[in-house]
């Protein structure tokens, strides 16, 4: 009892939710959480700029109006497992690739209390993909285009040896029958 009270007057049990609000408000991933009735119940700046709404309208909406299709297709109710996928957006008309996973949210008895979503922006890793995948391919033409002209240019070469040998040997056949 003496040490929960020197913590709350230490000022220690007011820390936690100004340190929650200090780190979750300015990561980069947009984070939500959704309770059993399926309504976002908080939402960082990230995730309501990924989804194209300021945080006050998000908050207290039914997730399926709040979320695109392809987000709320993740919130599968009966599904009390983690999982991950990906999904286009459209947000201040920007197309935006969004990596998601959705965690169940369990209590204490082990009931289902709600859901996790986490919300990450990979467009630039998807188009430095793409980027990669297009020289890749680039580098595989050009590797083609070389190998043939390699190919064809050693054969230029076998004809001409061949040609020199048949010359060398008439060649000699000449110079015997001259000889004689």
């Amino acid at each position: 009892l003496i040490s929960g009270w020197e913590l709350f007057r230490a000022g220690l049990f007011d820390l936690a939710p100004f340190a929650r609000d200090r780190v979750v408000d300015r990561m980069a991933e947009g984070i939500l959480t959704i309770d059993r009735q399926l309504r976002v119940v908080d939402i960082n700046p990230a995730g309501a700029a990924l989804l194209g709404a300021p945080v006050d309208r998000l908050v207290g909406s039914e997730a399926r109006t709040a979320l695109p299709a392809g987000l709320w297709d993740a919130l599968s109710p009966t599904d009390e497992t983690e999982r991950t996928g990906e999904v286009d957006l459209r947000a201040d008309g920007e197309r935006r690739t969004v990596e998601h996973t959705v965690a169940p949210l369990v209590g204490p008895s082990g009931e289902a209390r709600g859901y996790l979503l986490v919300l990450r922006d990979i467009t630039e890793r998807k188009q430095m993909e793409l980027e990669l995948r297009q020289t890749r391919d680039w580098l595989d033409e050009r590797v083609r285009e070389r190998t043939a002209e390699l190919e064809r240019r050693a054969e230029e070469l076998e004809e001409q040896i061949q040609t020199r040998r048949q010359l060398q040997r008439e060649r000699g056949e000449l110079t015997q029958q001259l000889a004689q």
